[in-house]
């Protein structure tokens, strides 16, 4: 809610501020057969429709789709879009010939639509580059690896960069079989409780996954995003890998607080 309330006063601010007139901002076509998607780069944090006209609604976390519920001669008013980084205001015209709607808009940085997002500090297109950068590194770190049924779970660097822990792992099948992830969790455990593990655990869900879980044969390499978060030396992170397949294979990384404080820093 404080979010939302500080991005809607920065708005006004602007507007303001620039004198900004209806003239200035985009046209965009609409039509109730027709929906109409935003696509941006970046994250999109907050939209807001000026009339109850039109519905809209986020599949992807960059897409904002909208709709006219119904066929109007009515201005349709003002969409606003505030991604990452920036913030965008587009005025919806109602057409009656679909085939003139507009179907996708790219929302594209412009200087003065750009602003600073007090709540983030690396936006999600950065931190996609610099997983992908990481990726073509070599491991660092070598001894922290755990084995079984023919599997091999490793560690291959810990990169802190900002409020964000990098965390780059592999998992091999050393088999003829193909590996089917089915789900990978991410927990903070305690070292010597074990049977009762899932009253003790505290899940740790990752802020961006750089590559999908899929099939393989030979290696599943993966860096996955948290938001910096510290835990006592009597706990684990780990990380947990489960098949999908009947056969159920299993495996589990135990990654000490040590190795979290050896975390190295990245430059690109």
């Amino acid at each position: 809610m404080k979010k939302s309330a500080f991005l809607i006063a920065f708005l006004i601010i602007s507007f303001m501020h620039r004198g900004l007139a209806q003239g200035d901002i985009p046209v965009v076509r609409v039509n109730e057969n027709i929906s109409t998607h935003f696509i941006s780069d970046y994250e999109l944090e907050y939209m807001d429709i000026s009339t109850n006209h039109v519905v809209g609604d986020f599949p992807l976390k960059n897409v904002l789709r909208i709709k006219p519920k119904q066929r109007t001669n009515m201005d349709l008013g003002v969409v606003t879009i505030i991604t990452e980084t920036e913030y965008r205001q587009y005025r919806l015209i109602y057409v009656d010939d679909s085939q003139k709607a507009d179907k996708t808009i790219r929302i594209s940085i412009e200087a003065n639509t750009t602003f600073n997002n007090l709540d983030e500090t690396l936006n999600s297109v950065a931190i996609k580059d610099l997983a992908q950068q990481m990726m073509e590194r070599g491991p660092s770190i070598n001894a922290v690896v755990s084995k079984k049924n023919r599997q091999k779970l490793k560690l291959n660097n810990i990169w802190v960069i900002k409020d964000y822990i990098f965390v780059d792992y592999a998992l091999s099948n050393n088999t003829n079989i193909p590996y089917s992830i089915d789900e990978i969790r991410y927990k903070i455990s305690d070292k010597k409780v074990r049977r009762k593990r899932s009253n003790q655990d505290v899940e740790v869900r990752p802020e961006y996954t750089h590559q999908k879980e899929e099939m393989f044969l030979g290696e599943h390499r993966n860096i996955v995003v948290f938001k910096k978060f510290t835990f006592p030396d009597n706990k684990y992170f780990t990380i947990n890998v489960a098949e999908d397949q009947i056969s159920g294979r299993e495996i589990r990384l135990d990654i000490a607080y040590s190795d979290l404080l050896n975390a190295n820093s990245f430059k690109s």
